[in-house]
């Protein structure tokens, strides 16, 4: 399985005299993830919208980039390259009539998502960070 947290952590991980900073970065080092975001991604200059992944996997095949301010944070955007998982797709039909009882939590995501996958070799997704 692979692993990817991204998202605003608050903690200033450009500062690396920050008490914070240094205990994040240490438990970073100790659970074998690395950080991915170089640039400032908030209006005062700061790192606080990251992107972490094992130092193991490979997933993140260039450096996350900066986009534009949206709030006080700016977007964040990055690619994710994983292999292709070849998965039997179990589809099934709606009646019309029972469409009224289709909600989001009755879907298959799982399902949706390996579909998805399906359709190519690697999954190049834009992720906004920081709305």
């Amino acid at each position: 399985e692979h692993l990817l947290v991204s998202g605003d952590f608050n903690i200033h991980s450009d500062v690396s005299d920050d008490a914070d900073t240094v205990k994040f970065h240490d438990l970073l080092e100790s659970l074998g993830l690395e950080q991915h975001v170089t640039k400032s991604t908030h209006i005062h200059g700061h790192i606080l919208d990251l992107v972490i992944t094992r130092k193991t996997e490979n997933i993140i095949p260039f450096p996350p980039r900066s986009c534009s301010y949206f709030s006080d944070h700016i977007s964040v955007h990055f690619d994710i390259a994983i292999k292709n998982h070849h998965y039997r797709l179990n589809q099934s039909a709606i009646e019309r009539s029972r469409l009224s009882t289709l909600t989001a939590s009755s879907m298959n995501w799982q399902a949706v998502f390996y579909a998805i996958m399906n359709q190519e070799s690697t999954l190049s997704l834009k992720i906004l960070i920081g709305l």
